[in-house]
């Protein structure tokens, strides 16, 4: 398998089908706005929402797993998917580094969602140098940039800042192994976003996001961010509902979770709704929050990691 051909997973409804939890999927893509899900589909779901985590939606990891339900072969699977790219890289000789592709392949799994500083993939490297070896990842399907945009309209690639952007892996499954993270740990802990500082909840988010472009549509994925000494703010997501209008999207641990920076958007760009990912049941709470403008009222609605798919059906 090479890198080029990673680009091909599972969503996580496919994983659904692959394991037969065909009744599970059809509550997904029945529930409206505004509706809830029985508490034991919803507690089974948030546990197959964790299980596609470990699994990821590379092919052959869900095929086995589907078969075994078992994690060891799973993450065996997981870590050849792994040394085969590493292998990979010497292919680029003389259009890139492979020995820098290896580095930054390394140790970006520790920076997943975090605004890219070269320095921190190696200090001794020059920048440029560096930032070919991302673009090569990136070509290859093996890692995915999340473009900072100002979000002031549709489309958001309009203002889109080539220089700010935050990086995503390919798949959340080889991100849990590339963390080093023990599948039985991460299978008990009820709250997604609260795994590794919900580094591999925003992954998961990430990667089904990017999956919703349609194929014939090159895919990207944006961010917002405001750099002030003051009141600095970042959003995980930004997308666009198809109404023309930009839907902020943060990923935080239920109502515990602080909102801050999604606040600021909101009254900033005066948004009329947000969207929280979270464990808990999906709910629309309505905010009013004030402005040197007067109060600014939006809605918040809360879904379970399981609907990311459903979003642009549940927004229109």
């Amino acid at each position: 398998m090479s890198a080029g051909a990673a680009q091909v997973q599972h969503s996580v409804e496919e994983f659904l089908r692959a394991l037969d939890e065909n009744k599970a999927l059809a509550r997904i893509e029945a529930l409206s706005l505004g509706g809830t899900i029985p508490p034991p589909v919803h507690l089974k779901l948030n546990h197959l929402v964790r299980l596609f985590s470990i699994v990821g939606g590379m092919p052959e990891a869900v095929h086995h797993f589907a078969r075994q339900r078992r994690f060891r072969g799973v993450e065996k699977i997981k870590s050849e998917i792994i040394e085969t790219f590493r292998l990979d890289f010497h292919r680029y000789q003389g259009r890139a580094n492979p020995q820098l592709l290896t580095t930054a392949f390394d140790v970006m799994p520790r920076l997943v969602g975090r605004k890219m500083i070269y320095s921190h993939l190696d200090p001794n490297r020059r920048s440029d140098e560096l930032a070919r070896a991302v673009a090569q990842l990136c070509l290859a399907g093996v890692a995915i940039k999340v473009f900072h945009s100002h979000a002031n309209g549709i489309p958001l690639a309009a203002e889109k800042n080539e220089r700010f952007f935050k990086m995503m892996l390919l798949d959340a499954g080889l991100l849990l192994t590339r963390l080093g993270l023990q599948p039985p740990e991460v299978d008990r802990v009820d709250e997604l976003n609260l795994i590794n500082e919900g580094m591999l909840a925003e992954q998961f988010i990430g990667q089904q996001l990017y999956q919703l472009h349609p194929a014939y549509r090159t895919p990207e994925l944006f961010y917002w961010a405001r750099q002030k000494k003051s009141s600095s703010a970042e959003v995980d997501f930004v997308v666009p509902d198809g109404s023309g209008r930009i839907v902020p999207i943060e990923v935080k641990a239920g109502s515990s979770g602080r909102l801050r920076s999604l606040q600021h958007m909101v009254r900033e760009k005066s948004l009329p709704r947000a969207i929280r990912f979270c464990s808990a049941q999906p709910s629309i709470l309505k905010e009013a929050r004030g402005t040197t403008k007067g109060p600014v009222s939006f809605e918040l609605i809360s879904l379970p990691h399981y609907l990311v798919r459903q979003l642009p059906r549940l927004l229109g």
